[in-house]
């Protein structure tokens, strides 16, 4: 595939109207037309798709104007749900689904701008009007297709231009035929020319030009050719590493410390250094780098600052939510060995011991979420080889000793494997071959009966966790590129021969979406500048592979908690989907990947979000061998981080209930009872934020399956449902509540049917329930769901508010704008089909959001 962008000229562009393309020219954005050069309505819209997503921003909302056939628009209007052909979308997905639908076969138009969402109204407006010119001003993007033409218009703001090129090249293309810039191109065809022959430059430019496409069409690269809403006649190139590379490029270097702060989802590059005598100058500069396509590199300048040093130990410690960095080399080769914490700057730490100075490796520690650290510790010679290195753990305050390690610093690398809870060391076993070494939280394991990758002498392994694939890779440099290999945590095997950037500046993994990433470049000068994804095959530039999947696939049993950090819900486990997390930003659903620790596979968890920690807290379900859960995790906003509470926990449980109590600001659990039967009790679990403690009562709920509980308003305390005794002939659950202290039933003149799950409604300050209708306990009829609201001594059901038929409701929650949201799946889509339902409450009605 191969698409062309040109510039709109002031005649017009082709097949369109001048004056219209007068208003885009005086617009303030660099205006451009995209075409794919075979013609293919398909590949226009893969395109388009790919520039939508690289344009995705907080903040910023889509403006959606479809005109044009009756029928054709219609339709359109029918598949985007959209009951206007003018209107306002949070979701990046409306918006691309709005220009993929306008392709072959359709006779409508589509306009859609991306501009702040403060400035959505006046947008909108402007459009309605027809003062396309006042939405231009407006706008950050703005596309325009045309259902008669396989071709695009693009405007962009010139500070935006960059994103053009995150979707200019949709995969590896052989470097002889890789773009050239023309700018570059242009002052070598110059060169070339003998004096009396020389032709003027802007006609040389223009041949460069021509020279670009007919490399791109043979490579299957996008070629850019660009002019600026100066108004300027130049016609050039977009240069891909020079221009619009992300503003403030890390200088190149070698040995520079990186890791990935979870936090933020960003690189934290510091340090390395520059070509010089012995190990070379030696940098002191940190730089933050979003993983995404053309995110830009930040230099952090906040004192105080590590001295300038290479090979250092860094990696990210999840438990305390910052970066770790250990030791080094600093100039004129000397040792150091002082310990640095960054977390949005970086701060100097005064441990009572410290692993010996020097150069090291780092790696988070899966078991812990702590920093390990390997060092070499004695001086060499007689020194018996596993003697000479030493491996430490980080515990937030000091570094603990915990014996002997394998490898040496300067032929080996860490990373941790977050499958299967390991740390993977590949180290230089002698004439170019490599060993490799597993760390389990308290021994190093030889695996001598696998074929390793090759370890180049004095070189260390290019190791990165590849959450998509489960699995560890090693990019390896070979005379015909770079060879990836991936571990699988027991052997190594070849993933792909060769492929990637000629320049190699680091591998790192990427939280967000679970893809590895490699820095690379045409030249040492731009190592930072390219960024590389694995696909499980194969490397992509400028574009990151598509998502696995658009929504949860846990059908049933999954735990789901609000999310302010992330605008909506969390979504973990379920009897599909054991082991993914999913987060809904109130606009769509996004699978969360991981580079440190993740909870086991599990469904029937129990997760609710504590406000004074910001945090939602997990504990129990059952896990994918079917023995029960018997531990504790934090979700804090983009990873899930281990919790070690003194004391006991909770016994283990399976969609045991749970609720954060706001009245008395802690969590509430009721598991089942040590001796079941069929008078049996809950037992009542209180966390206080700091540990778990069973509360004795006189009097108990009943232990039943599907019981459900929230904190309600109107009571201050804490409402739970319970359904009614099994082979009872009332088919009506028991209401019962909490006050911090003891447990009350409450004597209701109507009670909802089984199968019940009750959320806080925060806006209309009441408990809302949800009802599967007329089945009796444990049975399967699908139908309409009935809406139930508490009025602190009576349900009332709402008629009128509806619902589809569905088949299962996975989850009812508060969000996190405090309204109640409904995870469920439609009636008729069978028990394997993926959760494709999301309804939130308005106070009167269900919306549909997906």
């Amino acid at each position: 595939m191969a698409l062309l962008a040109a510039p709109v000229s002031a005649q017009g562009d082709r097949g369109s109207p001048p004056d219209r393309d007068q208003v885009w020219l005086r617009a303030p954005l660099d205006v451009h037309t995209l075409h794919p050069v075979d013609g293919s309505d398909t590949a226009l819209g893969r395109g388009l798709e790919d520039l939508l997503h690289a344009a995705e921003h907080r903040g910023m909302a889509w403006v959606v104007q479809l005109s044009g056939g009756g029928d054709s628009l219609a339709f359109a209007l029918s598949v985007l749900g959209a009951g206007t052909p003018l209107f306002t979308t949070p979701s990046t997905s409306q918006a691309m689904a709005a220009l993929v639908d306008a392709c072959a076969g359709a006779s409508h138009h589509v306009l859609v701008v991306q501009c702040e969402a403060t400035n959505a109204d006046k947008v909108r407006a402007s459009l309605a009007r027809g003062d396309l010119a006042v939405a231009l001003r407006e706008a950050r993007l703005a596309i325009r297709r045309d259902a008669s033409r396989a071709s695009a218009t693009v405007g962009l703001r010139p500070a935006d231009a960059a994103l053009l090129w995150c979707v200019a090249v949709p995969g590896p293309a052989p470097l002889a035929a890789r773009p050239t810039p023309a700018r570059g191109l242009a002052s070598r065809l110059r060169a070339l020319l003998p004096p009396a022959l020389r032709i003027p430059s802007r006609l040389t430019k223009v041949l460069a030009a021509l020279l670009i496409a007919s490399i791109a069409v043979g490579s299957a690269a996008w070629v850019i050719t660009h002019r600026s809403a100066t108004g300027t006649a130049e016609l050039g190139g977009v240069p891909l590493h020079d221009d619009f590379a992300p503003a403030g490029v890390p200088p190149a270097r070698a040995s520079a410390m990186a890791a990935t702060w979870d936090r933020t989802a960003e690189v934290i590059l510091f340090g390395g250094a520059q070509a010089g005598s012995g190990h070379g100058i030696p940098f002191s500069d940190t730089w933050r780098g979003g993983l995404q396509p053309a995110a830009a590199w930040t230099r952090v300048t906040a004192a105080p600052e590590p001295s300038s040093r290479l090979a250092g130990a860094i990696a990210a410690d999840p438990t305390d939510g910052y970066v770790v960095l250990y030791g080094g080399e600093g100039p004129a080769d000397t040792a150091l060995g002082d310990t640095w914490t960054y977390a949005g700057s970086w701060t100097q730490r005064q441990p009572q011991h410290s692993p010996p100075v020097g150069p090291a490796l780092a790696a988070t520690e899966p078991s812990t979420g702590r920093v390990i650290v390997t060092t070499a510790c004695c001086a060499l010679g007689a020194v018996p080889t596993a003697s000479r290195m030493q491996t430490w753990r980080w515990s937030g305050a000091d570094w603990d000793l915990l014996g002997a390690a394998p490898g040496w610093v300067s032929t080996a690398s860490l990373v941790a494997d977050g499958w299967d809870g390991t740390v993977v060391m590949l180290a230089a076993a002698g004439n170019g071959s490599g060993a490799t070494f597993t760390w389990d939280g308290a021994t190093w394991t030889a695996h001598d009966d696998v074929a390793e990758p090759p370890v180049s002498s004095g070189s260390r392994p290019q190791l990165a966790y590849d959450p998509r694939s489960r699995s560890v890779i090693d990019v390896v440099s070979t005379q015909e590129g770079h060879a990836t290999w991936a571990w699988n945590g027991t052997t190594w095997h070849l993933a792909e021969p060769a492929g990637g950037p000629p320049v190699i500046g680091m591998v790192l993994a990427e939280p967000v979406d679970g893809h590895a990433v490699l820095y690379g470049g045409t030249g040492e000068a731009d190592e930072f500048t390219q960024r590389w994804y694995w696909t499980g095959s194969g490397w992509a530039e400028s574009i990151r592979p598509p998502a696995v999947a658009a929504q949860p696939s846990a059908a049933f049993a999954a735990a789901v908690a609000a999310d302010p950090g992330t605008g909506g819900l969390v979504l973990f486990g379920g009897n599909q989907a054991l082991d993914e997390t999913w987060v809904w930003s109130g606009s769509d659903w996004t699978q969360a990947f991981f580079t440190t620790p993740a909870p086991a596979p599990r469904q029937g968890a129990s997760l609710v979000y504590d406000p004074t920690s910001r945090q939602a807290l997990m504990v129990g379900g059952q896990l994918a061998t079917g023995a029960p859960a018997a531990d504790m995790w934090a979700w804090q906003g983009n990873t899930w981080v281990p919790v070690h509470p003194p004391g006991r926990l909770p016994p283990p449980s399976s969609q045991a209930p749970i609720a954060w109590d706001r009245a008395r600001g802690d969590a509430v659990l009721l598991t089942p009872p040590a001796t079941p039967g069929p008078l049996a009790t809950v037992d009542t679990w209180v966390w206080d934020g700091v540990t778990w403690s069973q509360h004795a009562t006189t009097v108990a709920p009943p232990y039943r399956d599907g019981s459900s509980m929230s904190f309600d308003p109107t009571t201050g305390g804490l409402l739970l449902l319970v359904p009614c005794c099994q082979g009872s002939t009332t088919q009506s659950s028991e209401t019962w509540l909490w006050d911090g202290v003891a447990w009350q039933r409450l004597q209701t003149l109507h009670s909802p049917p089984l199968h019940a799950s009750v959320s806080a409604d925060q806006a209309s300050h009441r408990v809302l329930l949800v009802a599967a209708c007329c089945a009796g306990f444990d049975g399967d009829t699908i139908g309409p769901p009935q809406t139930w609201v508490w009025d602190g001594t009576d349900w009332t059901r709402l008629s009128a508010a509806t619902l589809p038929a569905l088949q299962d409701v996975a989850a009812l929650s508060t969000d996190a704008s405090g309204a109640v949201t409904l995870v469920g799946r439609l009636a008729g889509a069978g028990p394997q089909h993926p959760l494709d339902g999301l309804w939130r409450w308005s106070g009167t009605a269900w919306d549909r959001l997906f």
